[in-house]
């Protein structure tokens, strides 16, 4: 196809088409996401599952076991609130097996005052706090007898033995059960059988001190109504020696009767307070002891672990999200016409320099080696390239927002193409050190730029052949003032409107926005300029700060092109 029908076939499409409005967020939205932000997608994970695993396999494990009981309460049938009644008398026989006396006797019985697990501060927290006290125990109380330390030291047993154990009732019945964590099953189950049996002694020891209480007062009352019968009796036998008055014995006779009943139910309630303190019974009574489990109950590997996974994913995720959003860089989706108010052009892959390097050249027609496009990527600027043409924008500035970002072999894959579509084509470099055209094309500082800016030869003798229709003019040796700097001046006996007299297009390769302002300076000078932008390194900020720039000085402003892009 000739360069005629290409040119009358992209005649009906516009200049630069653009979105003028954002996508919903879609599927490919978070594919770019997921792609973009992998790293951290992966490494918040990866985080919290490792610190996970470390605590799992630092934390000593524990085990429960429990002990249930059944409470027998003393309430009468006939009390309307009976439920009231048995739940506060459960609720205080709860609290009884948690206080201090009953845990102070489970700890001796066990000789938990020799155990680690409950002399040696577990946590830092704990170390410390020791620490700390026990320096101010030694400053302000040096001399501490052995027993108070012995004290402080049973005070700390029962402060952990209460934080490892759990009395509490099971629904609206009459059982409690007692539980009991530690590092190992026998222990747990020893603990809870312990506490449980100590509950049950510190319950009979109450009821007996309460009955002998009892006891001790039915005593004195016992003896106080005996002295009371053995008055009374003694009345009513001197009366009935000299009976006067026959109502006076009747009410005598009652009397001593009336004592005797009452002094005889109060030596029977006497008798059976003694006996209760002799054989007590208890309120609660073991229904089913303690068995050492099977299995730990903390820490639970398989739950931390798919919590610490599902935390760290969502986290993850969250500090991707953010990142993305304040991330300022151009990506393959960023509305470039939108944010910086310059149309994309175009899109071009990037590629790796082995891909680059395998593939080869088409063959030349002509037989001089031309060095048309060898990278499918670059055939996105064909149409760009056309639509220029069209507008007879032949005068081409092309500068890179950054350096690095592939502007010089943009700059070379336009003249390329364009020599190919049969446009007599001028590649002028106007940069030139070691990361130029001139120095890639391989050619020394013999002829250049500079010479024609001085007038030291004509633009013919200076330009060299590289194909068919496409010509390179190198920059040559550079002075103090950059080639751009006297073209866009015009002090320099070479102009631009010399190279379009003897060129149908021409390109020149600018320095950077970010290193120079070469292409502020040559820009009104040009029919058009082109802006390069690098995905994921060019920012939108400096994107729309050249743009500003160059529009300011009266540059005419065709478009970014995205190179370096993941998708088309």
């Amino acid at each position: 196809m000739s360069s005629n029908q290409s040119f009358q076939r992209l005649t009906a499409l516009s200049m630069f088409p653009q979105r003028t409005r954002d996508d919903p967020f879609s599927l490919a939205d978070l594919s770019f996401l997921l792609g973009r932000r992998w790293r951290t997608l992966l490494l918040a994970p990866l985080i919290t599952v490792s610190l996970t695993a470390v605590y799992i396999m630092t934390t000593s494990p524990s085990f429960v076991a429990s002990t249930q009981l059944l409470i027998s309460p003393h309430v009468a049938n006939g009390e309307t609130s009976l439920a009231l009644a048995e739940d506060t008398f459960i609720e205080g026989e709860i609290e009884i097996a948690r206080s201090s006396d009953v845990l102070s006797a489970t700890a001796s019985r066990l000789s938990l005052t020799s155990d680690p697990q409950f002399t040696e501060p577990a946590s830092l927290r704990e170390r410390i706090k020791s620490a700390l006290s026990s320096l101010v125990t030694t400053s302000e109380h040096s001399g501490t007898a052995q027993s108070s330390s012995g004290d402080a030291l049973l005070e700390v047993v029962i402060d952990k033995l209460r934080n490892v154990t759990w009395v509490r009732r099971i629904g609206r019945s009459m059982i409690v059960e007692i539980s009991a964590s530690a590092d190992t099953p026998q222990r747990a189950a020893e603990i809870a059988d312990t506490l449980a049996r100590s509950y049950i002694s510190k319950n009979i020891e109450m009821k007996s001190r309460a009955a002998k209480q009892y006891s001790d007062w039915l005593q004195q009352l016992v003896t106080e109504q005996q002295n009371g019968l053995t008055k009374a009796a003694n009345e009513l036998a001197a009366f009935r020696a000299n009976p006067k008055d026959q109502y006076r014995l009747a009410e005598l006779e009652s009397q001593a009767q009336a004592r005797r009943a009452l002094f005889e139910s109060t030596l029977t309630s006497f008798t059976e307070a003694r006996q209760r303190i002799s054989s007590p019974v208890s309120d609660a009574t073991i229904v089913s002891p303690a068995t050492p489990p099977q299995s730990k109950s903390s820490p639970r590997s398989a739950l931390l672990l798919a919590f610490s996974l599902l935390t760290g994913a969502g986290t993850g995720l969250i500090w991707a999200i953010i990142r993305h959003s304040a991330d300022r860089r151009i990506s393959g989706r960023t509305q470039i016409v939108e944010l910086a108010g310059t149309p994309k052009l175009a899109s071009i892959k990037t590629f790796s320099a082995h891909q680059k390097a395998g593939r080869k050249a088409p063959a030349d027609p002509a037989g001089k080696g031309a060095p048309v496009s060898q990278l499918p990527e670059m055939q996105a600027l064909s149409p760009l390239l056309f639509n220029l043409r069209r507008k007879r924008k032949t005068a081409i500035g092309i500068t890179g927002v950054n350096d690095g970002v592939g502007a010089s072999t943009i700059a070379r894959e336009l003249a390329s193409q364009s020599a190919s579509a049969g446009a007599r084509t001028l590649l002028v470099d106007t940069i030139g050190g070691d990361r130029s055209l001139s120095r890639l094309l391989n050619h020394d500082r013999a002829k250049g730029l500079c010479k024609a800016i001085s007038g030291e030869a004509s633009l013919e003798h200076l330009t060299v052949e590289l194909a068919p229709n496409l010509y390179f003019l190198p920059c040559g040796a550079r002075g103090s003032v950059a080639p751009a700097l006297c073209l866009g001046a015009r002090t320099s006996e070479l102009t631009v409107a010399d190279m379009k007299n003897g060129f149908e297009i021409v390109i020149f390769d600018l320095a950077s926005g970010e290193v120079t302002t070469d292409a502020a300076t040559i820009g009104p000078e040009l029919d058009t300029m082109l802006l390069v932008a690098a995905q994921g390194r060019t920012t939108i900020d400096q994107l729309s700060k050249l743009a500003s720039d160059l529009r300011q000085v009266g540059t005419d402003l065709a478009g970014t092109i995205l190179n370096k892009t993941s998708g088309a």
